[in-house]
């Protein structure tokens, strides 16, 4: 399974000179390219999916442009302890809206007045649920300047969200559901490239069980003219 993820998984190709590593050391960092441009922006705007109650990643960003607007999304933990400058909401991302706790992207864009503006960093550490979720974050009403998302290829091959709030997105305690399916990694990364977003930091998750959850950061940039941008 291992081997045939890193095989899949695409290495860098996109070299942003300007790349740094905002939050925590260790889980929960996140590499960004360009921050200057963050920091600059006017109408900045950072959503944030999955938190498991870390919101160093959005004190970075607060850090960096105390003008942005940080929204995290995360049905497993109550709002309430989360900094005065995040929203929290008690909503996780999936492939339909279901009853309160679960809401695509479109949808959370929607119902928070956000369509058709800008998401500066769109993070997703959801364990599990950007399998499933992937073709919603090339917005119908949004565009997202950079993906930052963790991969958990122990749940490549899933085919259903679980939305029990009680646990994480897929049940880790059902072993059914670590199912590797290399060729929707492979398929995962090419929908990207598709979308003009290129991988320009990858870095292993290494608190993650076998190391194998890892961190992939994706900046839209059109480099070929098949790239629907």
């Amino acid at each position: 399974g291992a081997r045939h993820y890193f095989k899949a998984a695409k290495v860098p190709t996109f070299d942003c000179d300007g790349e740094q590593r905002l939050g925590k050391k260790g889980d929960g960092g996140k590499w960004v390219c360009n921050p200057e441009e963050v920091e600059a922006a006017e109408d900045c705007l950072v959503y944030s999916i999955g938190s498991n109650g870390d919101y160093s990643f959005e004190e970075a960003m607060h850090e960096l442009n105390p003008g942005c607007e940080i929204h995290t999304f995360d049905h497993t933990v109550r709002a309430g302890k989360e900094p005065a400058y995040v929203h929290h909401h008690e909503v996780g991302l999936g492939t339909a809206d279901e009853g309160d706790s679960i809401r695509t992207l479109s949808s959370m864009v929607a119902e928070l007045g956000h369509a058709n503006r800008t998401i500066q960093i769109l993070k997703i550490d959801c364990e599990g649920c950007e399998w499933l979720t992937q073709g919603e974050w090339y917005g119908k009403n949004f565009v997202a300047q950079q993906i930052l998302v963790e991969l958990h290829p122990q749940y490549a091959g899933v085919e259903r969200l679980d939305v029990d709030a009680s646990v994480p997105v897929f049940g880790r305690k059902d072993s059914g559901h670590h199912r590797f399916d290399w060729h929707r990694v492979q398929d995962f990364f090419d929908k990207l490239e598709e979308h003009c977003y290129v991988n320009f930091h990858t870095e292993p998750n290494l608190v993650s069980e076998r190391y194998i959850a890892t961190e992939f950061s994706f900046v839209r940039a059109k480099l070929r003219k098949d790239m629907k941008c």
